[in-house]
């Protein structure tokens, strides 16, 4: 029985190490998108849909938007993509933040690209 035990921790443990030396990052997320897959894709489209509905909203109930895009840009998934990657250009460090802040770095992205003036 104590084999056993030793023998699942050191399962668990190898298996949180290796994923650990995997996890997602902005970079790889942008890496997908990049060779065509189909869900990293909707991520930055649902991402960018989103904070353009929150920003939108702000701006209707008389509260500061998020960024302001300019009336002549329409935005959609490949414009989210450019912009990210333009900013990752700029900011490269934020290449390496695991994928949880990747909402976080695409509001970064349109805010750089979009300032409120």
């Amino acid at each position: 029985m104590k084999i056993l035990s030793l023998f699942i921790i050191i399962i668990f443990f190898s298996a949180n190490l290796s994923a650990a030396s995997e996890r997602m990052t902005v970079g790889k997320i942008m890496d997908r998108i990049r060779s065509g897959d189909k869900l990293a894709k909707q991520d930055i489209l649902s991402t960018g849909s989103t904070l353009e509905y929150v920003s939108l909203n702000l701006e209707v109930t008389g509260r500061e938007k998020l960024f302001c895009t300019p009336d002549n840009v329409d935005l959609n998934g490949e414009n989210y993509f450019r912009i990210v990657e333009k900013y990752l250009e700029k900011f490269p460090d934020e290449k390496y933040y695991l994928e949880q802040a990747f909402p976080l770095v695409v509001l970064a992205a349109f805010k750089y690209s979009f300032p409120c003036k």
